[in-house]
């Protein structure tokens, strides 16, 4: 990677990873190196001694920008986006058809999985809180996430009292996208789901437990809810651990159904046009 900067000549980097690996590629470049801050201390404090010194609480995506300025780069105020491919709208589009799901079905997609156990919500939260959801507004739930979530989408299934349709490891990472994309309504962790929810514009009701907004991977405001509740030991890590270090797992474990269910009901109502947008109409 270093020989290939130095190939190309680069006049800016833009490192917005400030590890050991990108210094170290971009070190002998020649080229201007510009990056962001990290609020290491601030984040260290926070977790290690419930010490709050934040200034402000500045989503990650607009820190990078940070390292963008001197070029003139600056936010547009738009949001994330993805563009998934044709192809991929249609690889949906056939296996909602096998389902008998048309496009005017309302669909509420619940992504229960998480790479980190101490950041998933117990299934039986994520299937009262969709039953609920389903209940008050017909929609019909699909399930999804990565080969390694097949199992807990299962169990959120197997509980629940409406119909649900299990669909991980059935989509690629941009099939998901275009699932997201049609869904009246998103339910999931703090992952990478979440995100790509907001990059295609559909409300979602976000659940977090051990990590907090200072941190910086909480959804964007406006067409998002976040369900959580205060409690002395949030957080308790950045990115996520195999267990809760206090053993109790409070975060998640006294995040009742209903406080997910309801904050869907609210962005719901606020988001009622129950047609499928012009331009998603080709899935």
């Amino acid at each position: 990677m270093r020989n290939v900067i130095k190939q190309n000549n680069y006049t800016h980097i833009l490192d917005i990873q400030k590890n050991i690996r990108s210094i170290l590629i971009s070190a002998g470049s020649g080229a201007i190196v510009s990056g962001f801050s990290k609020k290491l201390t601030e984040r260290d404090l926070l977790i290690r001694f419930g010490l709050n010194i934040y200034k402000e609480i500045k989503p990650v995506y607009l820190r990078y920008f940070e390292s963008a300025k001197s070029l003139g780069v600056e936010y547009d105020r738009m949001g994330t986006e993805v563009f998934p491919a044709a192809t991929e709208a249609e690889k949906v589009k056939e296996i909602l058809k096998q389902n008998a799901i048309d496009h005017k079905t309302t669909i509420l997609v619940v992504a229960p999985g998480a790479q980190w156990e101490n950041k998933r919500w117990p299934v039986d939260g994520y299937a009262a809180a969709a039953n609920t959801f389903s209940q008050q507004t017909g929609a019909y739930t699909i399930l999804i996430g990565g080969p390694g979530d097949i199992e807990i989408c299962s169990q959120v299934q197997s509980l629940m009292k409406t119909p649900a349709l299990n669909l991980a490891g059935k989509l690629s990472l941009m099939g998901s996208a275009c699932l997201l994309g049609i869904a009246k309504m998103v339910f999931t962790n703090d992952t990478g789901m979440l995100h790509m929810a907001q990059a295609m514009k559909t409300p979602v009701v976000a659940v977090y437990g051990p990590t907090t907004r200072e941190l910086g991977f909480f959804p964007l405001p406006g067409n998002s809810k976040v369900a959580e509740i205060d409690i002395s030991c949030r957080p308790c890590t950045q990115k996520g651990l195999h267990s809760c270090p206090k053993k109790h797992f409070r975060c998640m474990n006294d995040l009742k159904p209903e406080i997910v269910s309801d904050l869907a009901s609210e962005l719901y109502k606020t988001n009622n046009d129950n047609s499928v947008p012009e331009s998603l109409l080709h899935l």
